[in-house]
């Protein structure tokens, strides 16, 4: 706006090629006026509403090359330099933006058809129960490491009420939103348990080649205890 500002107005890009879009002419036929006008001077950067409006219109690719070739024919060639741009970053950001938008609705729209269950727009929540000894090493680690201050009042707090209620153990409860992980390990669980059976076969069929005996594997998802909060 600070550059272009005022250049821009009616029967102002007479040498250029763009000078019909941007004439603005009465004559007389006859009985009648008739007026010619080209309306792409109302398309300048006079002020802000202005500008936005001429931005989004070259945004959408609305007969950008008009208005750059005006601004150009009142300034200098070096100010194609500003519109290439924006209009190379506007399609870049645009796409990559539209393309994530519709990469979640589309992942989105096949989770809820394969999947009617309501427990999947809960989180997650897991139970871990630790001991006194566990909590202090816990308070240990959290003084040393950078970062993690904040936490250390309130893992006194937990420790003195154990120590006023006398209790040996205390549970603490993690919640989460579901990421698209989750959301992905849920709607391909089946693909992936086949996955996992067929790679299990494999190695179990190198290790009987061989001379070793076949290691036991626990299952992923085997290790830790978590229920969905509905």
């Amino acid at each position: 706006m600070e550059f272009f500002c005022g250049i821009l107005y009616p029967n102002c890009c007479n040498t250029s090629t763009v000078a019909d879009a941007y004439r603005w002419r009465n004559r007389t036929v006859g009985n009648r006026t008739v007026v010619e006008d080209g309306y792409y001077y109302l398309n300048n950067f006079d002020n802000i509403l202005n500008s936005f409006v001429t931005l989004f219109e070259l945004t959408v690719v609305n007969n950008w090359y008009i208005i750059m070739e005006g601004v150009t024919s009142q300034t200098s060639h070096w100010s194609r330099l500003y519109f290439m741009t924006f209009y190379i970053v506007t399609m870049v950001v645009m796409t990559i933006i539209v393309a994530f938008i519709l990469e979640a609705f589309v992942f989105r729209m096949n989770f809820s058809r394969k999947n009617q269950d309501s427990e999947v727009d809960g989180g997650i929540t897991v139970e871990k129960e630790l001991s006194k000894d566990e909590l202090l090493a816990v308070l240990k680690l959290s003084r040393e490491a950078r970062g993690a201050a904040a936490d250390i009042p309130r893992l006194l707090k937990v420790l003195s009420q154990m120590e006023r209620n006398e209790q040996g153990t205390v549970v603490f409860l993690g919640r989460r939103s579901r990421t698209k992980s989750d959301l992905s390990l849920k709607m391909y669980q089946e693909e992936i348990r086949e996955w996992y059976e067929e790679h299990t076969r494999k190695q179990e069929q190198q290790q009987s080649d061989g001379s070793g005996a076949p290691a036991t594997q626990q299952p992923p998802g085997g290790r830790q205890r978590s229920q969905t909060i509905t």
